[in-house]
Formats: C-alpha cells, structure tokens, sequence
C-alpha cells in the first residue's frame, strides 16, 4: 500500500515538475508492477518528449526520485496522492469487473479475501514514515534508462546522417 502511495506522489511529482515547471512533455507515468502486491516488482516512467529534451528529462526524473528518496516527500504530498487512490478504488470496488477481476483465478484464503475487502482502509492507514521508507528502498536503485528515438531518415545518396548523443 505505501508503494501505491508513492507511486501517486512520484507521478504528481513529475508532471508538476516535467509539465507544469519546465513544459518539456505532456503527461509522465508512473507505473508500479508487483507480482503479488509484495515488495518485488517494478517502478517504471514513461514520458514522451523530443529526442532533443530526452537527456534533460531523464536527469530531471532522477533528480526527482533522489529527492524522493532522501525523505523529501512531504505529508501533504502524500495526502494528495492518496486521497484520489482511495476515491478511485471505492468507486472500482462498487463494480463486478473489480471483484471478478480479484478473485479469477486460484481459491485464494480467507486473509486475501479480506485484504481485498479492505483496500482503502489499508491505504488511508499507510503512514508517511511507511512511504518514505519505501522511497528510499524503490528509488534510490540505480536506474535503467531506456531512450527511444525516431529513425533517422536517409538522405538522398542513401547515407544516414550521424545523430549527436
């Protein structure tokens, strides 16, 4: 739940910085994968930008996540991050699909069961010292950056041009 919740404030922390601050891409993601909801998985970004800003915009998300890792995610951050998390999964929980989408699948234990029952509890309840614990674990990762640039177009004798990088 506290990798939820830091997903929502490195997201926020992105587009404000990425979008709103330096108006160098449109929409950041953050995205969290877990196998099983546990403490293995990934944390990725996604951001479309030029492939001149491309450098920029890398350094400016890692700049980001030391921030976030270093203890620089605030109470009101998380707050803001989390209340729109909570909202969206009571709204979800309020449909079929969610529930099928739970429980396909294996016969899962009672304890499962009941940890899907209690979702947004479980996320109101994560404390901030709970998130930035998991910021300094999930971020402070050296990251693998992959840049993905279009195909240079060839010139009229055939030759590629060279590309700067």
């Amino acid at each position: 739940m506290a990798l939820s919740v830091l997903n929502g404030v490195f997201d926020d922390a992105l587009r404000h910085r990425l979008r709103e601050e330096l108006g160098l891409t449109y929409g950041p993601e953050v995205g969290v994968t877990t196998a099983d909801l546990g403490d293995q998985g990934d944390l990725e970004t996604y951001v479309q930008t030029s492939p001149a800003d491309a450098d920029r915009v890398a350094d400016e998300i890692q700049s980001t996540a030391r921030r976030l890792a270093q203890g620089g995610v605030t109470d009101a951050e998380i707050e803001a991050a989390r209340k729109p998390l909570v909202a969206a999964l009571s709204k979800k929980m309020a449909t079929n699909q969610y529930w099928l989408d739970e429980l396909s699948g294996a016969d899962h234990p009672q304890d499962a069961i009941d940890d899907i029952r209690q979702r947004p509890q479980l996320l109101s309840a994560v404390t901030p010292d709970e998130v930035r614990r998991a910021a300094a674990t999930w971020l402070m990762r050296k990251p693998i950056i992959v840049v993905i640039t279009p195909a240079v177009a060839k010139t009229a004798t055939g030759s590629t041009p060279a590309t700067p990088r």
